[in-house]
């Protein structure tokens, strides 16, 4: 818990929370709106034309813009070196500092969420109930993007290069149709629209992220536990 405070008092400090609750309520609203001004009926084509920006590009977006951030305050400050004293393991703090990002994805999805469901019941006068079992599809979908992301900013110092590295990801996924419906599921930065469309088996889509979640990890984990011995943080 102690842990926790101190990273919220930290992202109090930056942009981060605003970036976190304004820009998927803008997003979600923004297309929700033009889905109704296009006279869009079918409550399917309505979630697509809400969500797709805001899981397509402004999550990875927000994700790659907030855990980047967040490694400057911690490397400007020595955090790395000072918090590992409350942590029985350097392995704890690896995987608690990882969950902090995770819960800031969940909440950024709980958000569009709650913003999708508004605009439904505003623009469709219906309440999509049915879009309710693809919060924790996801949420598990996300995690490859942000241990990707973590890993980057482990393995690279500076802010610039995982940053543009996760954009380039980012703008890819406009055009990772043209590669096929099977080649498509190693892109995993498009895993998350993905789950808007009935072509793709969410159960594939959620066992990849976890396996590539847990490859880019132990990855990270070991340029972490070497930068520390050298004292690199």
């Amino acid at each position: 818990m102690l842990f926790l405070k101190s990273q919220f008092l930290k992202m109090k400090r930056t942009s981060i929370v605003p970036i976190m609750v304004a820009l998927p309520i803008v997003t979600v609203a923004l297309f929700s709106c033009l889905g109704f001004l296009a006279n869009q009926t079918d409550t399917q084509i309505f979630r697509i034309t809400a969500l797709q920006l805001f899981l397509e590009i402004v999550l990875p977006f927000a994700i790659t813009l907030i855990i980047g951030l967040m490694f400057r305050i911690e490397r400007r400050h020595h955090a790395f070196q000072n918090s590992l004293i409350y942590f029985k393991s350097l392995k704890t703090y690896y995987v608690l500092h990882f969950l902090f990002y995770v819960f800031i994805a969940i909440v950024m999805l709980l958000i569009a969420y709650v913003t999708y469901v508004a605009c439904s019941l505003i623009f469709m006068q219906n309440v999509d109930f049915n879009a309710l079992p693809l919060l924790p599809v996801l949420i598990v979908t996300s995690l490859p993007v942000i241990s990707f992301v973590y890993m980057l900013n482990h393995l690279f110092q500076g802010f610039v290069l995982p940053a543009v590295i996760s954009f380039l990801l980012t703008i890819g996924n406009f055009f990772v149709g043209i590669i096929g419906t099977y080649v498509s599921h190693l892109y995993f930065y498009s895993f998350l629209v993905f789950t808007l469309y009935n072509g793709y088996n969410k159960i594939v889509l959620m066992v990849i992220s976890i396996i590539l979640s847990v490859l880019f990890l132990v990855i990270g984990y070991v340029k972490f536990s070497k930068s520390m011995e050298k004292g690199q943080l």
